[in-house]
């Protein structure tokens, strides 16, 4: 059975997130270890924990991963939480900086056969015009959580 056009666009990005992320301006990602990062905390399932090592470009897989999420799977919201806000800040703003890409523009004309826009921006919440929320909330919510991360094993 062939795949539709817009199977086809979602499963070339899932095969190779990381090229995606190298083309909206994170040139250090690889293909074995980020792509696998990026895959899985797209459709991974129950709690992922990812520890490496500082510099391993744990937060640039994140953002990539976050905008194929809003783009891809839109009616999903998601919670984005931070030790700062000011962590939390810089997060959104990467994603907002992927979102606003021209390749990431032509994903999404190619798929939703619109172009995005995006409709709500602070430093903790973000919108495009793919989400519609009946009660208002932001399809990307950051909170900076003024304490450190419990550790849940």
């Amino acid at each position: 059975m062939e795949l539709s056009p817009r199977d086809k666009v979602m499963a070339q990005i899932l095969q190779a997130p990381e090229k995606l992320g190298q083309q909206v301006g994170f040139k250090d990602l690889t293909a074995e270890l980020h792509g696998k990062w990026i895959r899985k905390m797209i459709d991974g399932e129950g709690d992922y924990t990812l520890q490496a090592h500082r510099g391993s470009y744990k937060s640039s897989c994140l953002a990539v991963a976050i905008a194929i999420l809003m783009i891809l799977k839109p009616k999903r919201n998601i919670i984005f939480l931070r030790k700062t806000d000011s962590d939390v800040a810089e997060m959104l703003g990467m994603v907002s900086k992927i979102l606003r890409t021209q390749v990431i523009q032509d994903i999404v004309l190619r798929y939703w056969h619109k172009a995005l826009v995006i409709t709500g921006e602070s430093m903790n919440h973000l919108s495009t015009n793919l989400w519609h929320s009946p009660m208002g909330a932001p399809q990307l919510l950051g909170l900076g959580i003024r304490s450190s991360m419990p550790c849940m094993t």
